[in-house]
């Protein structure tokens, strides 16, 4: 709602994120080189800042259930296309080290660990380009969530250490084309956000999910 009513949307760092495997790199505070010499990390990790978003177009139960424990989630759908132009900005300097949009990709753990330690050792870490491929891995048990994953590299590392979230500014008609609220929403609530939302302007579709409502079948005695 706060997205909806302030027209911006968020991304957070990567290293608050709670899956171990992602953070390896993004809690990592030194690495070695080739030399053996420990460098600081910090002044990379503190550059990054991600959102994710999931391919898959229908509803699972897994999904509102890992993401909206209190029954009170919303989905929001767009394309690749606007999410990325909506974040993109030509104009900065830099532009094309800046911003990044990918698809997760799902690997056993010792495939996951061959590819960091390999990064780690080398000159890889140095490189924000790798960073970011980091950042497009996960184990294969997350596998259901079908990532796409938004990423902006903050170039004012001042700035970047004083926040953990960047924002930026959206045209929520342009960028999301529907919004759809949990399955468990509470009726009376749903109708309130409902109008609420519809007040401030937008125009998509919004409606409350209907995966568990029970089926009305219709049964003839001949």
């Amino acid at each position: 709602m706060k997205m909806i009513k302030e027209s911006r949307n968020v991304l957070t760092k990567p290293k608050l994120w709670d899956d171990p495997f992602e953070n390896i790199v993004f809690n990592s505070t030194t690495f070695q080189v080739e030399s053996e010499k420990h460098i600081s990390y910090s002044y990379v990790h503190e550059r990054f800042y991600g959102q994710c978003w999931t391919l898959n177009k229908d509803e699972t139960d897994a999904l509102w259930r890992i993401y909206s424990p209190k029954k009170d989630g919303i989905r929001v759908r767009t394309t690749i296309a606007k999410l990325f132009s909506s974040i993109y900005d030509c104009k900065k300097p830099g532009a094309f080290a800046s911003f990044f949009i990918g698809k997760v990709r799902y690997w056993e753990e010792r495939e996951i660990r061959r590819y960091l330690r390999n990064g780690f050792l080398g000159s890889n870490i140095l490189n924000y380009l790798w960073t970011a491929w980091t950042l497009l891995i996960k184990r294969k048990e997350f596998s259901h969530e079908n990532e796409i994953r938004l990423l902006y590299i903050e170039s004012r590392i001042k700035k970047a250490e004083k926040n953990n979230i960047y924002s930026y500014d959206v045209d929520i008609n342009t960028v999301f084309d529907e919004i759809l609220f949990d399955p468990r929403f509470n009726n009376d609530e749903y109708k309130k956000f409902r109008n609420e939302i519809e007040a401030l302007g937008f125009k998509g579709k919004i409606r409350k999910s209907r995966l568990y409502a029970v089926p009305h079948i219709i049964a003839n005695i001949i």
